[in-house]
């Protein structure tokens, strides 16, 4: 399905979203495959949220299983369903939904598995960040049996001053928010490797271009857990692909050159 088409789907579904009370609106796009012991959690932990100013899409991309039984029923003025019956992979389903031009440019973006959930107030944390005037935000994790995250979150001033965050370690955070006019200055070359979409490590480089584009004084971190990590599970993208292939993504994404900051934002910093 083409941006034209799911433009289409998401326009009707638009007429009948209710006008809600926080600003920010957040489009949530839920992607996976063979989730069926997931998805409905999943969706469950989106729609408990407290703050209401968020459309969900879940992408069943593929699946063999009984993911899409699992999502029968759960259209409504919140969510909106894509059933694929071919596995392309998490980013080229994100690219085409985030290309969507029903999605404003200072609307949010935020990247879910569905095999994943969001814990209780994790969207009015993230939109607290953009009314403090965040273009980004990410945030901690816990795993399925509550280890929490320990990999640092924020970075040396030197990292930010040279806006070298490709050059250090990783920050393996969750969710990864952005708003859509950074998504408006890539291109689908960023989401591929040798003319290929890649199929693991789908938020890395994203990540990487989005800091480089803010800055530190528009990056929001959000320090406690506001994410369930469903980690190593057998269906996952490690498993699949392996860690060489996901290892020679990041050394690959780690060499691409800096994006440059947006012009708004040199404005802004002076």
């Amino acid at each position: 399905m083409s941006p034209e088409e799911i433009a289409s789907v998401l326009r009707l579904t638009k007429i009948k979203t209710t006008k809600e009370k926080m600003s920010v609106k957040i489009w949530i796009i839920a992607t996976g495959w063979n989730c069926e012991k997931y998805a409905r959690k999943c969706i469950d932990s989106v729609l408990a949220q407290s703050y209401e100013n968020f459309h969900l899409i879940i992408i069943n991309d593929g699946s063999t299983d009984s993911t899409e039984k699992s999502l029968a029923g759960l259209s409504g003025n919140k969510t909106t369903i894509f059933n694929y019956g071919e596995n392309l992979g998490a980013a080229y389903r994100r690219w085409m939904v985030m290309m969507n031009p029903q999605i404003g440019s200072e609307d949010v973006i935020l990247l879910l598995g569905l095999d994943d959930e969001l814990l209780p107030g994790a969207l009015e944390k993230i939109a607290a960040q953009y009314e403090a005037g965040k273009w980004m935000t990410y945030g901690n994790w816990i795993n399925q049996r509550g280890r929490k995250n320990i990999v640092p979150l924020g970075f040396p001033p030197i990292v930010h001053a040279k806006r070298s965050y490709r050059s250090i370690q990783y920050r393996s955070t969750a969710p990864n928010t952005f708003k859509k006019k950074l998504i408006l200055q890539l291109t689908e070359d960023d989401f591929k490797v040798n003319g290929e979409w890649v199929q693991s490590c789908t938020e890395t480089n994203l990540m990487f271009c989005c800091l480089e584009m803010c800055g530190e004084k528009r990056i929001g971190i959000i320090y406690d857990p506001i994410y369930l990590y469903n980690e190593s599970r057998k269906e996952g993208s490690l498993d699949r692909w392996g860690s060489k292939y996901k290892l020679n993504l990041l050394s690959i994404f780690q060499q691409r050159p800096i994006k440059e900051l947006l012009k708004d934002y040199e404005h802004e910093s002076r």
